[in-house]
């Protein structure tokens, strides 16, 4: 497994939302909750990918955070990805790229253990060493 440095997950409190923009499932059978730490666990990233700087990024040796917002869906799978910090130069298309192949152990309640989807914030560092 590669570092899981690059990432610092950040549990998005919102409220719940209807979704209509997964590919697995029509809209009207998307919920997603508000994750609450109380009655249910978080999703774990389980497979990361590197980030990829751009040329030009890398030329003006640019280093920063990129915020991205997603739904982790029950089956794991990041859905509905968005930027909500950007940082400029060609990276935010490149962390979306990369959080869309992440893999998470879904997120699920803590008394019945069904997998649920929640909604979540992602931090995609880029830093040069």
């Amino acid at each position: 497994m590669r570092k899981l440095g690059y990432l610092l997950l950040l549990a998005g409190f919102l409220p719940p939302l209807q979704i209509g923009v997964a590919q697995t499932q029509p809209a009207s059978e998307i919920h997603v909750r508000r994750l609450n730490p109380r009655t249910m666990s978080i999703p774990v990233l389980v497979h990361s990918v590197d980030p990829v700087y751009t040329v030009e990024a890398r030329r003006a040796k640019y280093q920063g955070a990129c915020v991205v917002s997603l739904i982790v869906d029950e089956q794991g799978n990041p859905q509905d990805i968005h930027v909500v910090r950007p940082i400029g130069m060609g990276l935010d298309e490149k962390a979306i790229e990369v959080v869309k192949q992440y893999k998470f152990k879904p997120a699920t309640m803590k008394e019945s253990g069904t997998p649920v989807s929640v909604q979540m914030n992602v931090e995609v560092s880029y830093r040069l060493y």
